[in-house]
């Protein structure tokens, strides 16, 4: 689980920006909702969009790099 903490301060996220983080001894989790802004931020950050838990809700949004992946929600 260190190295995963050890990861998130690396990757250099302004974590205000999430309402949520996990971090186990496989993942890390993080959580926010969608504002364009966000969602330029992330990308900026060198995430991929990954839709794969979410493929068919257009209101969720999925990034993913290495083990860390954010989940953008669109409250409607």
């Amino acid at each position: 689980m260190n190295k995963n903490l050890a990861q998130v301060i690396a990757l250099g996220l302004d974590l205000e920006k999430f309402w949520r983080m996990d971090i186990s001894l496989w993942d890390i989790q993080l959580r926010a909702d969608y504002t364009e802004e966000i969602h330029a931020y992330v990308l900026l950050k060198g995430f991929e969009q990954y839709d794969y838990v979410y493929p068919d809700n257009p209101n969720q949004f999925e990034f993913k790099i290495g083990n860390c992946r954010i989940l953008l929600s669109k409250n409607v």
